[in-house]
């Protein structure tokens, strides 16, 4: 529920204020919904993608 509104630009103290946090957790969250995305992996793979795109 917090990446959402993170993602839309949310600032992130209203997004913790909205959740309750008084903690790190939204924070954990804000730092997290890239991770993936961030992941060495995934950039392989888009890189990979992109020159099989190419090959077309």
């Amino acid at each position: 529920m917090a990446t959402r509104p993170l993602d839309a630009g949310t600032a992130l103290h209203h997004v913790r204020d909205l959740l309750g946090h008084l903690d790190a957790t939204t924070q954990r969250y804000n730092y997290s919904r890239n991770a993936l995305h961030n992941s060495t992996t995934s950039q392989l793979g888009a890189l990979i993608e992109h020159g099989l795109a190419t090959l077309d």
